[in-house]
């Protein structure tokens, strides 16, 4: 009686480690579409994870107030293509507030106060366009370290 006991025991720890295993998904890096996954920019970014891409279809997009707060790659479907870009109107406020590791890539960035505040983070951005008025050199750009 107490060996069927220790068998039935083990059989339902192994059935139910099984089960765990079978209904918890992998964990892989993904990318996120915009629009299709999400609506807005701001929508991709909350579902994203560490290591997933935010992937931008051409179109204009009016947002700001953009946190990032994840290691993510937030960047154009067709990367630098004049005809199909993607241009993010900031509405004369901040785009962008890097909190994380954020890679952007092939984004134009119109109408905005600041382009991107960057506070105890890392920013890696290629291939970005931002408003003539500003110099090349600062990208219009605050860092906050404190």
């Amino acid at each position: 009686m107490e060996m069927d006991m220790r068998w039935i025991m083990k059989c339902t720890g192994l059935l139910c480690a099984a089960l765990l295993f079978a209904l918890c998904p992998v964990v892989t890096a993904g990318i996120i579409t915009v629009p299709g996954d999400a609506g807005a920019i701001k929508d991709a970014i909350a579902l994203a994870q560490d290591g997933d891409e935010v992937e931008i279809a051409p179109g204009a997009y009016t947002e700001n107030g953009i946190v990032v707060d994840k290691d993510i790659a937030i960047r154009s479907k067709t990367g630098t293509k004049s005809a199909a870009r993607v241009t993010i109107d900031g509405s004369e406020k901040t785009v962008f507030t890097i909190t994380g590791a954020a890679r952007l890539i092939g984004l134009d960035i119109t109408n905005a106060q600041t382009c991107f505040m960057i506070i105890k983070a890392t920013l890696s951005a290629s291939r970005l366009k931002v408003p003539e008025r500003w110099s090349t050199a600062s990208y219009k750009m605050r860092a906050m370290t404190g």
